[in-house]
């Protein structure tokens, strides 16, 4: 418990310096469980992850805590992770629920987790007009923006379906922040923080090639490089209330 409370300490710092410490988001942690992940697992560099981000949870989080996903071939909602259950979660919780798979789908947890905390999205558009449509203004306001922390050792094989929800939930209080682990060259996660055309700016990227080297206040900063300039254009542009 000690230390995800000094956690919680350091990650106070940043919000306050980013200006955000007070506000409240629903936080999520959408983690790869594909085997190329299975070192990270059993170093227990996933677990220090569930934690650090804990501390994020703890000062952010409307309920304290981060909610977890997991995504591999199929797509899994795992539960909270919170002060009580954190020591040990990845072992005693998520790997009691899944296992490791042989492939990486993005789509499916982007999805499930777009149905938990905003509005469906629709079936893919069909047409040679679909992509020029453009983004609708936001059905309705929220108090509660959703940041989810989306961490991926390597490729998809569903690019197409990813970068389409990307799209459509641009209208949403809904912040994507992929997190890329490795040594890969991440284009596509790339390309997702840089596409044009949407509502709002509504993810980021960064890529470290070990994680348990990069300090906490190192990536806290990281984690919510975007983060701040994204709640003031929600509010601007009526996503947010």
């Amino acid at each position: 418990m000690g230390n995800v409370i000094n956690l919680a300490k350091k990650a106070k710092v940043v919000l306050e310096k980013k200006a955000i410490f007070g506000e409240k988001a629903h936080v999520v942690l959408a983690t790869d469980i594909s085997v190329s992940m299975s070192h990270l697992y059993n170093s227990g560099v996933v677990q220090e992850l569930v934690d650090r981000l804990l501390g994020i949870g703890i000062n952010m989080d409307v309920d304290r805590c981060i909610d977890v996903f997991a995504f591999g071939e199929r797509d899994h909602e795992i539960g909270t992770a919170t002060e009580k259950n954190h020591e040990g979660f990845v072992n005693n919780v998520m790997l009691r629920k899944v296992s490791l798979e042989y492939s990486t789908r993005y789509a499916g947890v982007m999805n499930r987790i777009v149905n938990k905390f905003g509005n469906p999205i629709k079936p893919a558009k069909q047409g040679f007009f679909a992509k020029f449509l453009g983004k609708k203004q936001p059905e309705k306001k929220t108090d509660i923006p959703t940041l989810v922390f989306f961490v991926t050792d390597g490729d998809n094989f569903d690019k197409t379906e990813a970068e389409r929800i990307i799209n459509e939930s641009s209208n949403q209080a809904i912040f994507w922040q992929f997190v890329g682990i490795g040594r890969e060259r991440f284009e596509f996660l790339q390309k997702l923080d840089d596409l044009k055309g949407r509502y709002l700016d509504n993810a980021d990227f960064f890529s470290v090639s070990d994680l348990s080297q990069v300090s906490d206040d190192d990536l806290y900063n990281k984690l919510l490089n975007e983060f701040p300039e994204w709640i003031k254009e929600a509010r601007a542009k009526g996503v947010l209330s």
